[in-house]
């Protein structure tokens, strides 16, 4: 079933975007799993919530976690959620 997203605040949707993917670059960086082309892939992503889709795929999270994400509506939380969970993954790569 097709699922609406929605946005309550576009201008804190894009930050939240811009910085998603600056940790995840950060995690890139330090995780040598993971090849840098994709940070090239993930800038040509318009689409904030194909983005974090995106960067999901990309980490060793359980498929709970991920569901989660996917179950997440508002795109703020999905994206705050993910943050948070990129922010995990780069404090246990440390």
């Amino acid at each position: 079933e097709l699922v609406e997203q929605t946005v309550k605040n576009p201008r804190d949707a894009e930050s939240l975007r811009r910085s998603v993917i600056s940790q995840f670059e950060q995690y890139v960086k330090i995780n040598k799993k993971i090849p840098t082309e994709i940070l090239g892939a993930l800038h040509g992503i318009e689409d904030p919530e194909r983005l974090g889709d995106s960067i999901a795929a990309h980490l060793p999270l359980k498929v709970e976690q991920k569901q989660e994400l996917l179950e997440t509506l508002e795109l703020n939380q999905r994206l705050e959620r993910l943050l948070g969970l990129i922010e995990g993954e780069i404090d246990l790569v440390q």
